[in-house]
């Protein structure tokens, strides 16, 4: 890469380059930290065998045994020498089984990591002799490595940070929303490819930018073309959205959520007329109403409501999201503008199609926890349940 006489984006697209190359050889090393590890683990063990000292605390009740008990049937059985010796014998017995058994179990345990150490060598290219010492050396060495290679990786990416600017015209949003850009560069980072210059969407007017981000928004860059959607050919989209859920639609059903928006918009000016008399007060009292009895068609009609298609994400914006954003707060669910009746239908008149982020919840991956479910009436703190508003969307 010629800095001097190269493109800003052809620049920007080696960049792509070595970031990709760089990632490839910190899985290497990361994959080699990771076999010296086991190596570690395994001479350990061979080095701290129990064998020696277990067969010396079996030979106590063995030789003890023998001495009170005589062959018969050929040395086939074993019995007692005299009568009075049977309680001690089967006392003998037990312990010398037991005894056994562990030591079996330790000559086990030693002959597998001798076998891992034959094989996770042979992998590494170095002696089946090595001692827990010179792996220790060699974790230390492939760590300096790995961090290396970050330092390398974090460099390029801030120098393609810088250049994204440029490349995707992005100068006036990088200096509204500053580190609330998550654009291209965070794209790549995540999805792990360039995106044309020519099909980025427009940006809002500055105008619009600066109100929202005074919201507290955030402008994240939505690419319709990734495993998440399932070939669903849609053009990319900016879209402004609070980060965290708004307080006033935690754990309120969703006609009260689609209300607590409704509001919202209005007061700062960001709902259309379209908008506003779909959700009034006299239509959110009739879709209620309706989804006593007509559960799944009223549930149907409340989701496509055009306040809750523009302003909740869908199922896999909020995957989406989450991944492209890092770090959303809290484990909580997010209820979106799906149809419950793609997803299996709602149990409850007032169930709709909930997505959960969880950091560390047994079971469940960083964006799992799809369902059709309304969490006001359980999974209570700190599984909160409300709405990320989104302000806007540009093509």
């Amino acid at each position: 890469m010629d800095s001097d006489t190269d493109s800003p984006e052809e620049q920007y697209m080696a960049l792509s380059s070595v970031i990709a190359s760089l990632s490839e050889e910190k899985q290497q090393a990361e994959a080699r930290l990771k076999k010296l590890s086991d190596l570690g683990g395994s001479v350990y063990r061979v080095n701290h065998s129990k064998a020696t000292s277990l067969e010396g605390e079996l030979a106590t009740p063995a030789t003890r045994y023998h001495k009170l008990t005589s062959g018969w049937l050929g040395g086939r059985f074993k019995r007692p020498k005299k009568w009075w010796n049977r309680r001690e014998i089967r006392k003998l017995d037990r312990d010398i089984e037991e005894r056994t058994h562990a030591l079996d179990s330790e000559r086990y345990s030693v002959e597998y990591a001798q076998r891992g150490i034959q094989r996770i060598s042979q992998e590494l290219g170095i002696s089946p002799d090595v001692s827990k010492g010179g792996v220790k050396s060699l974790e230390h060495e492939t760590i300096g490595q790995i961090r290396t290679l970050d330092d390398r990786i974090q460099s390029a990416k801030v120098k393609k940070m810088g250049l994204s600017a440029q490349v995707y015209n992005l100068s006036e949003a990088h200096t509204v929303f500053g580190d609330r850009l998550y654009g291209p560069q965070h794209f790549y980072d995540v999805f792990g490819y360039d995106i044309n210059p020519q099909d980025m969407p427009k940006l809002p007017t500055r105008t619009v930018m600066e109100k929202t981000r005074d919201l507290g928004a955030v402008l994240a860059l939505r690419v319709y073309d990734t495993p998440l959607d399932r070939g669903k050919q849609r053009k990319s989209e900016w879209v402004m959205f609070l980060p965290r859920l708004h307080p006033d639609t935690v754990d309120r059903d969703y006609f009260e959520q689609t209300k607590v928006i409704r509001d919202y918009l209005q007061q700062e000016g960001l709902i259309s007329d379209e908008e506003l008399t779909g959700s009034s007060d006299e239509r959110l009292s009739e879709l209620r109403a309706l989804a006593a009895t007509e559960p799944e068609r009223a549930t149907g009609l409340m989701s496509q409501l055009a306040i809750n298609q523009n302003h909740r994400h869908s199922p896999s914006d909020i995957i989406y999201f989450n991944r492209l954003l890092e770090d959303l707060g809290e484990d909580n669910f997010e209820a979106t503008n799906a149809d419950p009746n793609e997803y299996g239908g709602p149990y409850l008149p007032t169930h709709f199609v909930t997505v959960g982020k969880f950091k560390r919840t047994p079971g469940r991956g960083e964006d799992s926890g799809m369902r059709v479910d309304s969490s006001v009436d359980r999974w209570s703190p700190p599984y909160k349940q409300g709405v990320r508003i989104i302000l806007g969307k540009f093509r």
